[in-house]
């Protein structure tokens, strides 16, 4: 990839792209965890309609990160409705050839944007099975927890990990 990127916020003409990104992103993420029929159906319509959702959530912020006008990578966020005071990365995607370093900086504009709203504490909840993602948020200053939770999908269950980004309690490591 390009080192020459950018990382700025999604506005409503990215949707298209931003739908396809993802599209692209889930069937990645969970081929080989769900059956064929299931992934079916994560399709574009589908992602279409979970980007609208995001963009029409005043809540959510929707960061893109572009290297030669191509969307390569995304991070949404929003304050946890949940936990007061608490930030949370709803998701976080890229094509395969984005480096890490690259998402280090989709990462920390998740985070400067919620600390920008006060939210010094921030989760985020991971893959078990995803070994490349837990290493890396923790190579960015999250720290597994003991939570799970299950996610029940087709005939598989899959379960998450919950990851803490507390910046009083850690310097960051970018």
């Amino acid at each position: 990839m390009d080192e020459r990127f950018s990382i700025r916020s999604a506005t409503e003409e990215d949707a298209g792209k931003l739908a396809a990104l993802r599209l692209n992103y889930m069937h990645s993420l969970f081929e080989g965890y769900l059956p064929d029929s299931y992934l079916n159906r994560i399709n574009a319509e589908s992602a279409s309609r979970q980007v609208s959702a995001w963009l029409n959530n005043k809540d959510c912020h929707i960061g893109i990160l572009e290297s030669s006008n191509q969307f390569e990578g995304y991070v949404v966020c929003a304050p946890d409705r949940e936990l007061d005071g608490w930030g949370l990365i709803l998701e976080s995607g890229a094509q395969s050839n984005v480096t890490r370093e690259q998402k280090q900086e989709l990462t920390q504009w998740a985070l400067k944007n919620l600390q920008s709203l006060g939210m010094n504490r921030v989760h985020t909840w991971l893959l078990q099975d995803n070994l490349r993602a837990r290493f890396m948020f923790e190579s960015f200053g999250f720290k597994a927890q003991r939570e799970m939770k299950l996610e029940s999908h087709a005939d598989y269950t899959m379960t998450f990990r919950r990851y803490v980004f507390d910046k009083d309690k850690r310097k960051p490591v970018f």
